[in-house]
């Protein structure tokens, strides 16, 4: 979900449509500060994939701290001690832990199935059970060896106070993006992925490891949506732009080549084309008209009796314009719309918010 699965615009009568399905409580927090109804739309869209994005490192995190957990506790007291803990659980601790017990045996009895074994309640314990194990009430379950147990990389001078703070904003974040609500607004994403990254290297520093690596979190975080995009993306702004060289239509060939051929992308610009708006030539057309003339004589062409304007008239590039403030995902909109009966244009200038060109961009053969 780090990019829409094809580009479609929010019409109205969509807005109206998910505002009436969602209701105006949920998407309240979503207008807050600007009453962009269109806006308010693209930041749930962004909270949606900056929760699917923190879905792997938390499941990460929670299988491994509640299997940590239980080797720990199978070690100190049996293997089979969560089906009945050996040490007092508090009351919410215990409404938990019946529930899911009951759930579990109703479904056995349901389905003719043998009673359900430590792994069956293991697994159905839910992380509010796990990360209250370490709260107060259970000081005297955690002494230091069986800690380190759980937590063998516990740097020296740390406790269960510690590992309780981190599995507590582990939960709470979990809990938020299990029931839907808003995390988008909590600015500083890196530091909640690394509460997540640093209970699990508290158990695993190569599990850390791997799950840094294939963390998208930060992908996702770093390009919010802004009233200047339309679709997810990196900031064209954020981009290694280049100002594209500007030649005059009569210019002589050979010199526009040399041009494009130091230019990113390969494109010259002539500023204004016989009167009207900007038109755009490539090395790629540049060689092709090279080669028309070739054929066409029979013979070697002299590029300085060719000019900019014969490769614009012979192969027109097609242009559109987009904002700087703009996305990476509005760029691909354009150049892959939806309709297919729609015009792609072959380049997008990019221009700053005072209309000057900073940049172009060819289209891909491809949408990757």
């Amino acid at each position: 979900m780090a990019e829409s699965q094809e580009f479609a615009a929010l019409t109205p009568a969509t807005i109206t449509a998910v505002e009436s399905a969602l209701s105006q409580p949920r998407l309240t927090p979503y207008l807050a500060g600007h009453g962009n109804r269109e806006y308010a739309l693209r930041l749930y869209l962004w909270n949606g994939r900056l929760s699917k994005a923190f879905l792997f490192p938390l499941g990460i995190c929670e299988i491994a701290t509640r299997n940590a957990v239980n080797s720990a506790l199978s070690m100190a007291y049996s293997s089979d001690w969560v089906l009945a803990p050996p040490f007092q659980l508090n009351q919410f601790s215990a409404q938990s832990h019946s529930r899911a017990l009951d759930r579990l045996n109703r479904f056995a009895a349901r389905h003719n199935l043998p009673p359900p074994g430590p792994n069956d309640l293991i697994a159905a314990l839910t992380f509010d059970f796990w990360s209250n194990l370490f709260r107060e009430d259970y000081d005297h379950v955690w002494p230091a060896n069986v800690l380190a147990t759980a937590f063998p990389n516990l740097p020296a001078g740390m406790g269960r106070k510690d590992v309780q703070r981190r599995a507590a904003e582990v939960n709470d974040l979990r809990n938020r993006i299990a029931h839907h609500e808003p995390i988008h607004d909590r600015q500083d994403h890196g530091a909640r992925l690394n509460v997540i990254l640093d209970l699990i290297g508290l158990i695993s520093q190569p599990v850390r490891d791997f799950t840094r690596r294939h963390s998208t979190v930060m992908t996702v975080a770093r390009v919010p949506p802004t009233r200047y995009s339309s679709f997810p993306g990196r900031p064209l702004a954020q981009m290694n732009l280049r100002t594209p060289p500007l030649v005059l239509a009569d210019d002589q060939l050979d010199n526009v080549i040399r041009a494009m051929r130091a230019a990113r992308p390969e494109l010259a610009l002539i500023e204004t084309y016989d009167g009207a708006g900007p038109a755009a030539l490539t090395t790629t057309g540049a060689l092709a008209l090279t080669a028309d003339r070739a054929a066409m004589i029979g013979g070697m062409v002299d590029l300085s009796e060719l000019t900019a304007r014969d490769v614009v008239e012979a192969y027109p590039v097609s242009l559109a314009e987009i904002d700087v403030r703009a996305s990476s995902g509005d760029v691909m909109a354009l150049f892959f719309p939806p309709d297919a009966t729609a015009s792609r244009p072959t380049a997008i200038l990019v221009r700053s918010a005072t209309g000057k060109v900073v940049g172009a961009i060819l289209r891909p053969e491809v949408r990757l």
